[in-house]
């Protein structure tokens, strides 16, 4: 999604979604699986293995930035990189230079219970660290 304002705010906003069956977390019963999420702190959450049949045996941490010689890591990351090197948005910073600050986040909602997210440069880099929002 790209936001952008006359007071000079261009962003860049991808979104994704694990929903809570995706993930190996103990429980027999969905209601369960959603109050221990609930419960958890950032440090808690990253290391959360996908269902192996899901995504294979990676954490969240390892799908959000994790090698890329390995299926489904780092997917989140380089989808977002490609949007921001993408022709789109490096057009829309090239014109703006100077006149608009450039922002671009992943936002992954956690099973409806956690929000995580993370700020990438405009040269496709983090630059920031986990946020539990």
């Amino acid at each position: 999604m790209l936001v952008t304002n006359e007071k000079g705010l261009y962003t860049v906003i991808e979104f994704k979604n694990i929903p809570l069956n995706t993930l190996d977390i103990e429980g027999r019963i969905i209601n369960d699986k959603a109050k221990l999420l609930e419960g958890m702190i950032l440090k808690e959450i990253l290391p959360l293995r996908f269902d192996y049949n899901k995504r294979g045996s990676c954490t969240i941490q390892d799908w959000f930035d994790g090698d890329d010689q390995k299926k489904n890591y780092g997917e989140v990351r380089k989808q977002l990189q490609e949007y921001i090197r993408g022709s789109t948005v490096q057009k829309e910073i090239a014109e703006v230079a100077g006149k608009k600050n450039f922002r671009a986040f992943a936002a992954v909602i956690v099973g409806a219970r956690q929000i995580l997210m993370r700020e990438m440069g405009a040269d496709g880099e983090w630059v920031d660290e986990f946020q539990l929002a």
